[in-house]
């Protein structure tokens, strides 16, 4: 065993082979990088070696900080001669068996990559133990031609039958990586050998239900506005929405009617760092680190672009609609953030009245010319809608369950219940994804004793469930508003109903607490 010794940190960075097995033994306080310090860049590196912690200043604090990065131990000095090299050894052993697994797994990555995308969809239904007549009919091809796959699988992966390409995708599986990312689900569709849960769907034309351009699941806020958008571009437009026409209380309409819509003579590059820093994060010197750093500039760019357009595009839809100013409303409310006071923010409040109403004055179902807040907001969306004619159609009580796939991993459509049947819509450009979060599902969401916000109690994390089980990534998802302070006696699913803060200590207090989720 070869022992090397580094005078600090960035000497080992420098000077050490990361391609050899080994084991670091580490202080946690050294000149210029510290221990735990080392360990997060090692980490970021993707440096993949055993680390074992020595320090006269250990606490219970910092031991469990490292080993929750990835250290194997953590000991107090003087450690023990005996201990700290059956650790050592123990450690060796496990670098030396991880790097043959890599290189395993390279040679199994290599093979793979030779497959087309067809014979990786093969290979997993094959592997599963499905009949030539099975994997055709779900691919929606000729038995020949999934013969014609097989062939080509078992040549290019070195098999001979499906037991050894089971065996093959196994190890893929446990060793596999590319560019130290797990192997990507698309490809395999659900590796583990198990059958895509991002189903394959093949239908003839006849099948459809329904045909479109445009599906859109969740005909709130988003839903409808998605809508709009897509039906003033040319395009056929369905939206499949989960409650009845005549009690559906989206999160909108529930909601202060509060958007946003800077000034229109903003400086847009300061409209840009403005929206950066309230998406994302990164352009905030004293934020630890920034979210979403793979599209927060482009997201940031189309907001700036697109945001002083809001209220245009609402009384587009509704020329009687109705901005109002709300008090501390027309400026930027972090004012610390980059280019505060340059970008020209504000926001709006919907209305139809010149005199708005108070936020615990109710407008639920009041004539329109009576409406402020989410109400006024939503009938707005609602006349838009109305003027499309049968560019939209909404359909009712048809809660949207599943995207369907085609052969080639597509997302042609989606699935919805009605009446206890499935119906399949066709979308021929798009399926959008707007059916809220999950605040009233116990068991996706913040658990049995999670806060529920002027959230509709039909937010059961549907659209989530369905994008994850195709392959797509959740970015970030919330358990609760910051503002929820008080809880309510009241449930649903599970959820405790939780009171927003202006709601608290005015006047008529159970009255507030009741319109604030009806407003």
């Amino acid at each position: 065993m070869t022992v090397r010794r580094y005078s600090s940190a960035q000497a080992f960075l420098d000077e050490d082979d990361p391609d050899v097995p080994g084991v670091l033994v580490l202080d946690v306080r050294m000149p210029g990088m510290s221990g735990i310090e080392l360990q997060a860049e090692l980490k970021r590196r993707k440096i993949d070696l055993p680390v074992i912690f020595l320090s006269a200043h250990g606490d219970i604090e910092m031991a469990a900080e490292a080993v929750r990065a990835g250290a194997m131990n953590f000991l107090v000095k003087p450690p023990k001669p005996e201990k700290l090299l059956a650790l050592i050894r123990e450690a060796v052993a496990k670098s030396i068996e991880d790097r043959r697994g890599k290189r395993y797994g390279d040679s199994l990555e290599k093979l793979w990559e030779t497959l087309t995308p067809a014979e990786r969809q093969v290979a997993v239904m094959v592997a599963k133990g499905l009949g030539n007549a099975v994997v055709a009919e779900a691919l929606c091809v000729a038995e020949r031609t999934v013969r014609s796959h097989k062939e080509s699988i078992y040549r290019k992966l070195e098999v001979e039958n499906a037991v050894e390409l089971s065996d093959f995708l196994r190890d893929l599986d446990t060793y596999g990586r590319l560019g130290g990312r797990v192997m990507r689900r698309r490809d395999l569709i659900g590796l583990g050998l198990g059958l895509a849960s991002s189903k394959l769907f093949c239908a003839p034309s006849a099948a459809w239900d329904l045909s479109c351009d445009v599906a859109v699941a969740g005909g709130g806020g988003a839903g409808l506005s998605a809508a709009l958008a897509a039906a003033q571009n040319g395009a056929k437009v369905i939206v499949l929405e989960k409650n009845p026409q005549d009690a559906h209380i989206s999160n909108t309409r529930m909601s202060g009617g509060i958007f946003h819509c800077p000034f229109k003579d903003d400086d847009p590059k300061a409209l840009k760092e403005y929206a950066k820093a309230m998406f994302s994060g990164e352009n905030i010197e004293w934020k630890e680190e920034g979210e979403i750093p793979e599209y927060s500039d482009d997201l940031a760019q189309v907001w700036a672009d697109l945001s002083p357009s809001n209220l245009e595009f609402m009384q587009s839809l509704d020329p009687e609609f109705i901005g109002g100013s709300q008090p501390g409303f027309d400026k930027a409310s972090f004012p610390n953030f980059p280019s505060a006071k340059e970008c020209r923010y504000n926001a709006y409040r919907a209305t139809y009245t010149k005199r708005m109403k108070n936020f615990n004055q109710v407008s639920y179902k009041c004539p329109k010319n009576e409406t402020s807040s989410g109400e006024a907001f939503w009938l707005c969306l609602e006349e838009g809608v109305k003027k499309q004619g049968t560019k939209i159609k909404v359909v009712w009580e048809a809660p949207a369950c599943e995207l369907l796939k085609n052969a080639k991993g597509e997302i042609v459509g989606a699935a919805a219940v009605k009446g206890g049947k499935k119906l399949y819509v066709r979308a021929k450009k798009a399926v959008v994804l707007c059916t809220g979060g999950y605040e009233y599902s116990r068991a996706e969401g913040p658990g049995i004793n999670g806060w529920a916000f002027y959230g509709t109690t039909s937010n059961t994390g549907d659209g989530i469930s369905m994008g994850m089980a195709v392959g797509a990534g959740l970015q970030k998802a919330g358990k609760s508003a910051a503002r929820v302070i008080v809880p309510t006696q009241k449930r649903f699913n599970g959820m405790r109903l939780g009171s927003i803060t202006p709601a608290v200590g005015s006047t008529n207090g159970a009255s507030d607490n009741r319109s604030s989720f009806v407003n």
